[in-house]
C-alpha cells in the first residue's frame, strides 16, 4: 500500500514523508477514547479486548455455540461466565475474573460485567442481549460496524506491509489507506484533505484508535443515512396493504406472444441444467448475478449420463465461459462481496481470482464492498443475450442441486461428491475447502449410509421481452458500480468494462439441445431423462403475462427513491385472491399487529379471508415453511407469525401436551377472542377470532381455523444401502406464491422486511399470469402447483390422480392435503424419536435429540426405530407443523430487528 500514487489526493509522496518527519517531534502518544458512562462501553472494553483485536462476529459466534449447552441461544450465569473468561484470556487481557456465584445481588458478591447485561432475568442472557453489550455501543466514537470495517482494512494494510503482527501502521501507508477508504463513500474533498492532514501530523506511525477516531467519522459522515446504524433499518410506519391494483414497477407488462415463453422449473437438478444450456448458445452476452457463486460446481450428474460425467470439462462453467469468451462472448458476473462476514469472503476472493485470468471477455464485480454493511444483494438470475433467462432463488453453490423426490442416500454414486456442503454450526465455511478446489474429493465418506441435506427450490426460465428486462436490471446495477464505486473497484480489485446498451439482437437457438457432451449424450436426451417433475408437464400452455419485479435501493442500484414493486406485487397478487392462497417460503415473518415486522403480507391474506366470508364463498390458504433455517430466532419469528402467540404459550403449558392426532385436535389451540390481545395473535388465531363473530346461517358458521389455513413443512425418508430407513428435514428455500391457479410470483425474496423494503437487500422476481389461449391446455401457473402437489402427497407422477387436487378451495382437497399431512406426521413421529412434536417444547431439548441420533452407529440408529415397517404408509414429503412445537421458547428484545442486524448474515441463504 505504500507505493501508491494517490494516497494525499494533492500531497506527493515524497512531502508526505517530510511532513511526518517535521511533525514527529511534537506528536503526542494517542491514549485512546476516554471512558464513557455505561451506555457508550462495550463489552469488550470490560473484557479487556482492544479495539484492534476484536474477533469477527462468525468466531464470537462460534465460541458462543461452544458454550451453549442448550443450542438454543440462550445461557445460564455460569455458561455465560465461562464464555466472557474465554473471550478475555483469548483477545483481552484476561483480566475478567467472575466472583463465585450467589443466590442474591449483594454488592460484594455481584459481577460488574453479569450486571451490565443481566438486565431483565436474573440467571439468563440471549445471544441478542451479548450481541448488543458486545457491538452496540461505539468505539473510539464512531459506530462499532464502522469500526469493525476498518478493523478488518487495517489488519490487512499490516499485512499487506509485511507487519501483521504490529499494532501500528506507517503513517505513509495509513494516508494511502485513509485516501482510499474516503474516496470510495465520495467523501467531500474537504473531509478528505482534514483526515489526511490528521493523520500526517500523528507522527511516524499511527495506532488503530487514533486511524479509527480521525477517519471514522468523515466515512460514517459520508455514508448513505439507511447505512448508518445497525440496528431497525425500517420507518416508524408500516408498509402499505394497497397499491390500488398496480404494481409500479422499473418493467412493464409483457404480453403474450409467439416470441415469448415460460417455463416453470421446480428443484435445482432442472433449474441449473437450464442455466447450462442458455449459457451454451450464447452469442453476443451472458450475465449473471449470485448471492454464493462456486465457479466449479458440477451440472452433468446421475447414472443415465454416467457417474463420472461430472469430471468432463463440457459440463464445467470454466470450459463453457472461456468457449463462449473466445468465441467473442462478454461475460459478467456480479457477486455478492461478503467483506464483512471473515468465513465467506475467501469464496468471493476464490470466484474472483477464478476467473481473472480466464479470458479477457470475462468480466468479474464484488459488490457492495465497505460502504454497505448491513444489507446483501440477493438476487440469482442468469440472463443470455437479452433473451433468456432464469430466475429465482437458486444460487451456483454447493447443495442446491437436488431433484423433486428428494434422495437422502446415493448408493450407486449416481449424484456427483459433494451434493451436501458440510457447514459448521453457523451454516458458513471457515475457507475454501477442496471441496472448491479439488472436486474429486468427496468430503463424506460414505454417502450410502450417511443422509444428505435436501433442498427445496423453485425458478423461472423464460424467453422473450422478460428476459430483456431482467438483462436490464443487471446492466443498471452494473452501471451504477462503475459510477459510484469506480475509485474502488479500479484500486482494489480488477477492471471494469461497460456493458453496451445495445447488442445484436438474437432469437434463443433450440439447435444446443443437439450439443454433445459426456461422450456422446445430448443435452436434449438429458433433458429427457431428468427427474419426473423438475420440467413443465407435456403439452402445457406458455401463453403468460409477465412482469419483472425487484426490491432495488440506493445503495444497490443508485435509485433515489427505492423501489418495493416486488412487495407490491405480492401484496397486490394476494389482494386479488377469490379461492385459494398457496405459498412456499423460506421466512414467514409479517406484521401480525406488532411494531416488529413492516410488511403487511398476513394483513392482506387476513383480509382475503375477512371478504370470503362476508362473500359466504370457500376460502382456503396453505402455506409451506422449513421446520429449521438455521438459527432459533428466526424459526421463532415464523411461528409467531403464522401458529403461535403469547397466549397461546402461557396457557399450553396448563393442557395435555400429547401429539395431535388428527388435524382438528389443534382447535381449541387458538381460541383467543378478546380485543385487547389482538395485536398479539399470530394469523390463526386471527382468522379464529373472525369465524367466531360468523352469522349462525353462513357457511363458515362452526368453522374452525386449521380447515382455513394449513400450515406444513416437509421432510423426506429413505433406505441406505444396507437397508436402514431414515429421514430428513427437506429445507424449504423456495420464495413462491400461487393464487388460484391463474397467478404467480417466484423469485428471490424471503417474505420478511429485509427483503421487500427495497432499500435493503436487492432482489429480483417475476409474476406469471396464464392467460387462456383456447386450446384447452393447462396454464403454466397451475401446472406448477400440481407438479409440487403430487410430489408433497404422493400423487402420480404422470398426473392421472390429479382430479383429487384440482380444486384447492374444496372441502375435499383440503381434508386430503391436511390427512396427508397429519397422517406423514403421526408416522414419522412415532418411528423416529427426534421428530417434532408438540411435546417437545424447547429448543435445547429438539437439539439434544437430534445430537443424540446424529451420534449413533447405522445399526444404532436402525434399532432405534420403533417398528420402521409403518413407514411404508408414508405418502410423499408433507408433514403437518406441530402448533405448540418449541412452544417455551421465548425471545425477547430486538425482534424484527435481528433480521437485520449484523450476525443475521450468518443465517441468511
Amino acid at each position: 500500500m505504500g507505493n501508491e500514487q494517490s494516497y494525499a489526493m494533492q500531497c506527493s509522496p515524497e512531502k508526505c514523508v517530510n511532513d511526518i518527519s517535521r511533525v514527529a517531534s511534537k506528536d503526542e502518544p494517542y491514549t485512546g477514547a476516554e471512558a464513557g458512562d455505561f451506555l457508550n462501553r462495550s463489552l469488550f472494553d470490560d473484557l479487556g479486548v482492544a479495539p484492534l483485536n476484536r474477533p469477527e462476529f462468525a468466531t464470537l459466534r462460534e465460541v458462543w455455540v461452544k458454550y451453549d449447552e442448550g443450542r438454543n441461544d440462550v445461557m445460564t450465569r455460569g455458561e455465560c461466565q465461562a464464555f466472557l473468561m474465554f473471550v478475555s484470556k483469548v483477545w483481552g487481557d484476561g483480566s475478567y475474573d467472575p466472583p463465585a456465584q450467589s443466590t442474591d445481588r449483594s454488592p460484594d458478591q455481584r459481577d460488574p460485567v453479569w450486571s451490565r447485561i443481566d438486565r431483565e432475568v436474573f440467571g439468563k442472557v440471549l445471544w441478542e442481549e451479548i450481541f448488543g453489550a458486545f457491538w452496540q455501543s461505539p468505539v473510539c466514537g464512531v459506530p462499532s460496524h464502522v469500526g469493525v470495517q476498518f478493523q478488518q482494512l487495517f489488519q490487512a494494510a499490516l499485512r499487506e506491509c509485511g507487519d501483521a503482527d504490529a499494532d501500528e501502521l506507517a503513517t505513509i501507508d495509513a494516508v494511502a489507506l485513509a485516501n482510499r477508504v474516503l474516496r470510495s463513500v465520495k467523501a467531500p474533498t474537504l473531509a478528505i484533505r482534514a483526515a489526511l492532514n490528521a493523520i500526517i501530523k500523528s507522527g511516524v506511525t499511527i495506532g488503530f484508535e487514533k486511524f479509527l477516531q480521525v477517519v471514522g467519522k468523515h466515512f460514517q459522515n459520508a455514508m448513505p443515512t439507511h447505512n448508518r446504524g445497525q440496528g431497525d433499518l425500517y420507518g416508524e410506519g408500516e408498509m402499505p396493504a394497497d397499491f390500488g391494483g398496480t404494481i409500479y414497477s422499473f418493467a412493464p407488462m409483457r404480453m403474450p406472444g409467439p416470441k415469448n415463453s415460460y417455463q416453470l422449473l421446480n428443484c435445482g437438478e432442472a433449474t441449473l441444467f437450464q442455466m447450462f444450456a442458455a449459457m451454451r448458445q450464447a452469442k453476443v452476452e451472458i450475465c449473471m448475478s449470485w448471492w454464493l457463486f462456486c465457479p466449479t460446481l458440477p451440472i452433468l450428474r446421475g447414472a443415465d449420463v454416467g457417474n463420472d460425467a461430472w469430471k468432463d470439462a463440457q459440463g464445467s462453467l470454466p470450459q463453457i465461459l472461456e468457449e463462449r469468451a473466445i468465441a467473442g462472448v462478454h461475460v459478467y458476473i456480479l457477486l455478492y462481496d461478503i467483506i464483512n462476514v471473515a468465513p465467506l469472503a475467501p469464496i468471493v476472493d476464490y470466484a474472483t481470482k477464478f476467473f481473472a485470468d480466464l479470458h479477457d471477455n470475462i468480466h468479474v464485480v464484488r459488490h457492495p464492498g465497505m460502504h454497505a454493511w448491513s444489507h446483501t444483494h440477493n438476487q440469482k438470475f442468469v440472463v443470455v443475450d437479452r433473451v433468456t433467462a432464469v430466475v429465482g432463488g437458486t444460487d451456483w453453490a454447493p447443495g442446491r442441486w437436488d431433484t423433486p423426490a428428494h434422495p437422502l442416500f446415493d448408493p450407486d454414486g449416481a449424484v456427483h461428491p459433494g451434493i451436501e456442503l458440510t457447514r459448521n454450526k453457523l451454516h458458513v465455511k471457515n475457507h475454501v475447502s477442496d471441496w472448491w478446489t479439488c472436486p474429486e474429493k468427496d468430503i463424506v465418506a460414505d454417502r450410502g449410509e450417511v443422509a444428505a441435506k435436501k433442498w427445496q427450490d423453485v425458478s423461472l426460465s423464460m424467453v422473450g421481452a422478460a428476459a430483456g428486462d431482467v438483462a436490464l436490471n443487471f446492466r443498471q446495477r452494473w452501471a451504477w458500480i462503475i459510477k459510484e464505486r469506480s475509485d474502488l473497484i479500479r484500486d482494489s480489485y480488477f477492471r471494469m468494462v461497460a456493458i453496451p446498451d445495445a447488442i445484436v439482437a438474437s432469437e434463443f437457438d433450440q439447435e444446443v439441445w443437439k450439443q454433445k457432451v459426456s461422450g456422446g449424450i445430448s443435452l436434449g436426451e438429458i433433458k429427457d431423462q431428468l427427474a419426473v417433475g423438475g420440467y413443465p408437464s407435456p403439452n402445457v400452455s406458455t401463453n403468460c403475462r409477465c412482469q419483472i419485479v425487484r426490491s432495488l435501493g440506493e445503495w444497490s442500484g443508485g435509485l433515489t427513491f427505492s423501489e418495493s414493486s416486488y412487495y407490491e406485487a405480492w401484496i397486490e397478487v394476494i389482494n386479488s385472491a377469490k379461492n385459494f392462497i398457496f405459498m412456499e417460503q423460506q421466512y414467514f415473518i409479517s406484521s401480525t399487529g406488532e411494531s416488529s415486522a413492516r410488511n403487511r403480507i398476513a394483513d392482506a391474506i387476513l383480509k382475503r379471508v375477512e371478504l370470503a366470508i362476508e362473500e359466504d364463498r370457500s376460502f382456503r390458504i396453505y402455506i409451506v415453511v422449513p421446520i429449521e433455517v438455521g438459527a432459533p430466532a428466526t424459526n421463532y419469528y415464523t411461528r409467531k407469525t403464522l401458529i403461535q402467540d403469547a397466549k397461546l404459550i402461557q396457557d399450553a403449558s396448563t393442557k395435555d401436551d400429547s401429539m395431535s392426532k388428527d388435524a382438528s385436535t389443534a382447535d381449541n389451540k387458538h381460541s383467543l377472542d378478546s380485543a385487547d390481545d389482538a395485536t398479539n395473535l399470530c394469523l390463526m388465531s386471527r382468522i379464529g377470532a373472525l369465524l367466531r363473530r360468523v352469522d349462525s346461517k353462513s357457511r363458515w358458521h362452526g368453522v374452525s381455523p386449521e380447515s382455513v389455513l394449513s400450515v406444513c413443512t416437509l421432510a423426506s425418508i429413505g433406505k441406505s444401502a444396507s437397508g436402514r430407513w431414515d429421514v430428513g428435514h427437506v429445507f424449504v428455500h423456495s420464495k413462491v406464491l400461487v393464487v388460484d391457479d391463474r397467478v404467480a410470483i417466484l423469485g428471490s425474496a424471503n417474505l420478511n422486511d429485509r427483503g421487500l423494503v427495497g432499500y435493503s437487500d436487492s432482489e429480483l422476481g417475476a409474476v406469471l399470469w396464464d392467460e387462456d389461449d383456447g386450446s384447452g391446455r393447462i396454464g403454466a401457473v397451475k401446472d406448477l402447483r400440481l407438479r409440487l402437489w403430487r410430489q408433497y402427497l404422493g400423487l402420480a407422477g404422470d398426473g392421472s390422480t390429479d382430479y383429487m387436487i384440482g380444486n384447492p378451495a374444496s372441502v375435499s382437497t383440503f381434508k386430503l392435503w391436511q390427512q396427508t399431512a397429519v397422517g406423514n406426521h403421526a408416522v414419522l413421529s412415532s418411528v423416529f424419536f427426534f421428530m417434532p412434536r408438540d411435546t417437545i417444547t424447547t429448543m435445547k431439548e429438539w437439539t439434544h435429540l437430534k445430537k443424540k441420533y446424529e451420534k449413533m452407529a447405522p445399526n444404532v440408529k436402525a434399532a432405534s426405530l420403533v417398528d420402521p415397517s409403518r413407514l411404508n404408509q408414508v405418502k410423499g414429503q408433507l408433514m403437518y407443523y406441530p402448533p405448540l412445537f418449541l412452544r417455551d421458547d421465548k425471545r425477547r428484545g430486538a425482534k424484527e430487528k435481528l433480521q437485520t442486524s449484523l450476525f443475521s448474515k450468518f443465517i441468511y441463504l
